[in-house]
C-alpha cells in the first residue's frame, strides 16, 4: 500500500515536520542552508522560493485538520484515551511549531497583509475543530485522567514525546520502546506510542493511492525460511526423540516437560501444513519461536540447575540422554545454516537491477562496488512510497506480549550460519547472531539461556570446540553498556573460561567515525599514534580484548599493521581524507579480526551487534569480502554476488523492514573497494608483505565459502 497523501502529505510526514519546525533555530538553518544533504526535518523550506514554503506550512497544518476530522468521524476512537490524549499532544505542537514560524518571517512571508501563521485559513480550521470537538472541560478531565495513569507526565511532555518520532523512524534506539529505565519507568510513554499505530491506520483511511506494499510478503517469505531450518535442525532426531517423549514418568520434571514442548513445537514447525499460505491459525514461525522459547525454559528450569552442577557420570542415563538431546537442539538452533532463496528473491525484485545501467567505476576496481551504490539508491527511492517499516514495526512490539523487555534471540531474530573461511593452519564458521543476551530495565544484561547452553554444548558434543564473540555494540553508551558488560564478563564463568572468547571493536565511537575533535584532523601521523593508542589503550576508547590477546602481542601487531596499511593502500600520503581516515580504519579491523582468529583459533566466530541488523551484518559481510579479495580464487562468481548483497539487506528487510543503514553500508564497501584497487595493481607486493605480520604464509590456501544446507 502507497502511503496515505492528502496533497502531498502524509499525517506521520506532517508530524514530523512540525517536530522539526518547533526545534527550529537560527544555528541550524545556517548549517542546513549551507550543507550539499537536506537535513531532516526540513522538507518543507525552499530558501529559493517564500511561495513554495508558505504553502507547505499550509499543506501541514491541512494535514492534521483532516485527520481530526476523520478521528470525528470514528466514535470509538474518539472514546479511546489515547487517541485523545494523541490529539492533544499534536495541538500542542502545532501550537509551538506556529510561535516559532512567526520567529521566522523571512521564510515565507513574500508580502502578506497579515504575516501572523495564526491567521492562515489552515491553521484556524485545525484550531477551530479541536476547539468543537475537544472542548475545553473535556480536555481538562482528560488531563486529571492521564494524570492518574501516569504519573505527573504533562501535555507538554506528550509533545517532547512526539519529538522523539524522528529518532524512532531512524530505527537507532527501538529496544529502549520494550526496556525501562533504572527506577521502573518506561523510555517513551506506550499510550502516546499507540496513539502513533493509530495515525497509521486513519492513513488508511486517506489513501487516494494504491500500490503493493512489498512488505505484505515478508511473513510469508520468514515462514518459508523457518519451515526449510525447522527440517534442517530436526534432522535425523526423530527415532532418537520417539522414546524420551513417551516417558509419562518424566512429566513431572519441568525440564523434561519443556524439553518434550521445545520438541513438538519443531516438529509442528516442520509440517507443511502449518505454512502461513496454507491459512491456518498458526504458522511455522509461530510453532518455531516456541520452539526456541520453550527450549529456553528447559535451561532455566529448576531440576536442569541441579543436573547441570551434578557431575556428569553420576546422572542416571536417561537424564544424560535427556540433556544431550536439548544440548544438541541448542548446538542447532545456533549453527543451522538455513536458506536464501526466498529473500534473495525479494531482494533482486526491489532493487530490480535490470532498470539501471552499471555505473562507471574507478580503475582499477570491480564494477561490484559501484553496482552495489546504485543498489541501494534505487531500492531506498522506491521504498519512500510506501509506510515507514521500522515505525510501524517499533509499534506492532508494542502490542506483542512476547516483546515485554529486549530479547533478541526469542524474539524471532535468529542466529544462522554464513560461511566458512579456513587456512592450512585455522578454519571457523562465521555465524550471523544478535546480542545473546536478555534486559528487562537499561542498566542490568543477562546472557540468554540459549547462548550460555550453547558454549557449554560446544564443548561437549563438538569435541572442545570453541567460539569467538566480536562485540560491536557500543560498551562506552548507557544504551548498550549492560549488554557489553554482561558478555564481556561470560568467559570467566567456570563452565564456559576456555570455551568463549569476547573482544568488542569500537564502531560507534566518534574516533571510529572520524567526528567530533577528528573530524578535521588530517595528518597522517597523527592519525596513526590515534589509531596505535585506541588499541593500547583498548578499554578507555571502547575496546576490549580478551586475556589471551596479550597488551604487547597486540602493541607490536597494531604498529606493525598500521604502517603497513598506510604504506600499500594510502601511498604513504601525509594528509588523509575523512574518507581515506573511515577506510584506514576498517581496514585495519579486517587485518585484525584475521589476527584474531589466526591467534585463537575459534571454530566458531560472530559479528555481534545489538540485533545483527546493521553494524553486523555489514561487518560479517564486508569480512567475506576481505577474505575473496586476498584469497588465491579472488574472482567474484555471480553466486557470491548474491550473497553478499543477502548478507548485507537480508536482515534489515526482514526484521525492520528498511534497508540496512546507509552508513555501515558505505563504510564496508568504501574500503572493500579501496583493497581491490590497490590489489589489484600489486598483489604479490602486498601479499609478501602483510604475511610478515602473522609469521607465515597466511593467504595460501585461503579460502571463503557460504554455508549451506
Amino acid at each position: 500500500m502507497k502511503k496515505g497523501m492528502i496533497e502531498g502529505y502524509s499525517v506521520l510526514e506532517a508530524v514530523e515536520s512540525l517536530s522539526g519546525i518547533a526545534e527550529l533555530t537560527a544555528e541550524r538553518l545556517k548549517k542546513y542552508q549551507g550543507s550539499a544533504k537536506k537535513e531532516k526535518g526540513f522538507p518543507w523550506l525552499n530558501f529559493e522560493s517564500k511561495e513554495y514554503t508558505l504553502e507547505k506550512i499550509k499543506e501541514i497544518f491541512g494535514v492534521l485538520g483532516a485527520y481530526c476530522k476523520e478521528i470525528v468521524k470514528n466514535k470509538a476512537k474518539l472514546k479511546d484515551g489515547s487517541t485523545e490524549q494523541g490529539i492533544h499532544s499534536m495541538i500542542q505542537l502545532a501550537k509551538e511549531a506556529a510561535t516559532v514560524l512567526n520567529r521566522h518571517k523571512h521564510l515565507w512571508d513574500s508580502g502578506l497583509k497579515d504575516p501572523n501563521i495564526h491567521a492562515l485559513k489552515e491553521y484556524q480550521e485545525l484550531l477551530e475543530i479541536y476547539e468543537k470537538k475537544f472542548s475545553k472541560k473535556k480536555s481538562l478531565e482528560l488531563k486529571k485522567a492521564w494524570s492518574e495513569k501516569i504519573g505527573n507526565e504533562s501535555i507538554e511532555l506528550e509533545s517532547r514525546e512526539i519529538k522523539e518520532l524522528e529518532a524512532i523512524k531512524q530505527d537507532l534506539h527501538y529496544e529502549l520502546l520494550c526496556l525501562q529505565k533504572e527506577d521502573g519507568k518506561r523510555f517513551f510513554n506506550r499510550d502516546l506510542l499507540r496513539h502513533l499505530k493509530l495515525v497509521h491506520d486513519f492513513e488508511r483511511l486517506l489513501v487516494v493511492e494504491y500500490a503493493e506494499d512489498p512488505f505484505l510478503k515478508m511473513r510469508k517469505i520468514q515462514d518459508v525460511e523457518i519451515f526449510a531450518s525447522s527440517k534442517e535442525i530436526k534432522g535425523e532426531m526423530l527415532p532418537f526423540t520417539s522414546h524420551l517423549v513417551e516417558e509419562k514418568a518424566s512429566l513431572d520434571s519441568e525440564f523434561y516437560r519443556n524439553l518434550s514442548f521445545s520438541v513438538y513445537a519443531l516438529l509442528l514447525a516442520t509440517s507443511h501444513h502449518n505454512l502461513s499460505e496454507k491459512g491456518g491459525k498458526k504458522d511455522c514461525l509461530s510453532y518455531f519461536r516456541d520452539f526456541g522459547g520453550y527450549l529456553s525454559k528447559s535451561f532455566t528450569s529448576s531440576d536442569y540447575q541441579v543436573y547441570s552442577h551434578t557431575p556428569w557420570l553420576d546422572l542416571d542415563v536417561s537424564i544424560q540422554n535427556k540433556i544431550l538431546l536439548a544440548y544438541d537442539l541448542c548446538l542447532r538452533f545456533f549453527v543451522h545454516s538455513g536458506t536464501r532463496d526466498q529473500m534473495m528473491g525479494f531482494i533482486k525484485t526491489l532493487m530490480n537491477p535490470q532498470d539501471f545501467p552499471v555505473p562507471q567505476h574507478k580503475k582499477g576496481a570491480s564494477p561490484l562496488w559501484g553496482a552495489l551504490v546504485s543498489y541501494y539508491k534505487y531500492a531506498e527511492e522506491k521504498l519512500k512510497n510506501y509506510p515507514n517499516g521500522p515505525l510501524f514495526k517499533a509499534l506492532d512490539d508494542l502490542v506483542d506480549p512476547a516483546k515485554n523487555g529486549f530479547n533478541p534471540l526469542e524474539q524471532e531474530n535468529y542466529p544462522r550460519t554464513l560461511y566458512c573461511t579456513h587456512n592450512e593452519r585455522f578454519k571457523t564458521n562465521i555465524l550471523r547472531m544478535p546480542s545473546p543476551t536478555q534486559q528487562v530495565s537499561i542498566h542490568k544484561a543477562e546472557i540468554s539461556p540459549l547462548f550460555e547452553t550453547f558454549i557449554v554444548a560446544l564443548r561437549q558434543l563438538k569435541n572442545g570446540q570453541n567460539f569467538l564473540l566480536i562485540n560491536l555494540q557500543d560498551r562506552t553508551s548507557w544504551q548498550e553498556h549492560a549488554r557489553c558488560q554482561a558478555l564481556e564478563n561470560l568467559p570467566s564463568q567456570p563452565h564456559i573460561v576456555e570455551a568463549l572468547e569476547v573482544c568488542t571493536f569500537a564502531k560507534k565511537t566518534p574516533f571510529y567515525h572520524q567526528t567530533e575533535e577528528y573530524q578535521d584532523e588530517s595528518s597522517a601521523k597523527e592519525f596513526k599514534e590515534e589509531l596505535q593508542e585506541q588499541i593500547l589503550q583498548a578499554e578507555a576508547y571502547g575496546f576490549y580484548f580478551s586475556k589471551n590477546m596479550e597488551e604487547k602481542y597486540l602493541k607490536t601487531f597494531a604498529k606493525e599493521c598500521i604502517a603497513l596499511i598506510h604504506e600499500h593502500f594510502f601511498a604513504k600520503k601525509g594528509v588523509l581524507s575523512r574518507r581515506n581516515r573511515q577506510d584506514f580504519v576498517e581496514i585495519f579491523y579486517f587485518f585484525l579480526t584475521l589476527k584474531l582468529l589466526d591467534t585463537l583459533q575459534p571454530t566458531q566466530t560472530s559479528f555481534t551487534c545489538k540485533d545483527g541488523v546493521d553494524t553486523g551484518a555489514m561487518a560479517s559481510a564486508g569480512f567475506f569480502g576481505f577474505i575473496k579479495l586476498f584469497s588465491e580464487d579472488f574472482t567474484w562468481s555471480l553466486e557470491e554476488e548474491d550473497f553478499f548483497l543477502w548478507m548485507c539487506f537480508s536482515s534489515a528487510l526482514q526484521l525492520r523492514e528498511r534497508l540496512v543503514g546507509v552508513e555501515e553500508y558505505e563504510r564496508v564497501l568504501n574500503a572493500l573497494e579501496t583493497l581491490d584497487m590497490a590489489l589489484s595493481l600489486h598483489r604479490k607486493e602486498i601479499i609478501k608483505a602483510f604475511e610478515a605480520l602473522y609469521g607465515y604464509r597466511i593467504f595460501k590456501n585461503l579460502s571463503v565459502q557460504e554455508k549451506t544446507a
